[in-house]
């Protein structure tokens, strides 16, 4: 890691950032252009979205949160247990703030995804992103990825599933310890 980068630690979602996380799930819901679909959507209220995220007991769910200021940059979802769900989307789901994009927080995630893999015995998680997202293929590729396979009837475009691999000892720790279990 570049030493003027910025470090980016996971956390489990908490009150401490309940505004951040609101302001989070109102950009996230109302974007992108689907925002007709997101309209006949129930508000996401953050204390709501707080406690069934620490209650999941199938899922663990993180906030990235940019160690300088303290700084809410996006979120990460790994589920813990492969099922057919997993095969079809994987076992994480990142958002970076749009704002915070190509600034290689993604890639500080993933890893962090990558390290907790490895603190709950599993060896690898599946990754899927469409094809033409340059950001994440990029991002897939520098934690390790590998695309085991490609599927070309998702609404017209490309999706790539990958294989990562949990996080060697070599890796930086940015997962907080409280996090260990």
């Amino acid at each position: 890691m570049d030493l003027n980068e910025d470090v980016v630690k996971l956390i489990p979602p908490n009150q401490d950032y309940v505004t951040e996380i609101q302001n989070f799930l109102d950009s996230h819901y109302n974007h992108n252009g689907i925002s007709d679909f997101r309209e006949k959507m129930e508000r996401v209220v953050a204390e709501e979205w707080i406690r069934q995220c620490n209650k999941h007991e199938t899922a663990r769910q993180f906030l990235g949160i940019r160690e300088s200021d303290n700084k809410l940059i996006g979120s990460l979802l790994m589920y813990t247990e492969d099922t057919p769900q997993t095969e079809y989307w994987g076992n994480v789901s990142l958002n970076v703030i749009e704002s915070e994009r190509g600034k290689g927080y993604a890639t500080q995630m993933l890893n962090g995804a990558r390290e907790y893999a490895s603190q709950i015995g599993k060896k690898s998680f599946k990754y899927v992103c469409y094809g033409d997202n340059t950001a994440s293929v990029k991002t897939v590729l520098a934690c390790g990825g590998k695309l085991v396979k490609e599927d070309e009837k998702w609404f017209g475009g490309s999706v790539h599933y990958y294989e990562i691999p949990n996080a060697d000892l070599e890796l930086e720790r940015n997962i907080e310890p409280s996090l260990e279990q």
